[in-house]
């Protein structure tokens, strides 16, 4: 569930709670961490992750808008033919 979050939001819930040292972790050890203490309620977790993507969404569909209307101001991408696929003829071998 964590691991929808960037690490620096992962850190910061992590701090809030009163953990230290986390500055040096690298996500992969952060995420292992959550996996492994039951010192975090998952709860709590749940609903810092669910606060946190709701805040964000707006700004999220504002980026979605602009890079859908920056595609339709460019011409559209010319598609390659595909190469045939026809089968070839197999040649029977009768009494070789």
């Amino acid at each position: 569930m964590a691991s929808l979050l960037r690490l620096d939001e992962i850190k910061e819930f992590l701090t809030a709670n009163g953990l230290v040292g986390l500055s040096s972790l690298r996500r992969r050890e952060v995420l292992q961490f959550l996996r492994q203490a039951h010192a975090v309620p998952l709860s709590r977790l749940a609903a810092y992750v669910r606060e946190r993507l709701t805040n964000r969404l707006p700004q999220r569909l504002l980026d979605r808008a602009m890079r859908k209307a920056e595609r339709q101001q460019r011409p559209a991408r010319k598609r390659r033919k595909k190469p045939s696929t026809r089968r070839r003829k197999r040649s029977s071998r009768l009494g070789a």
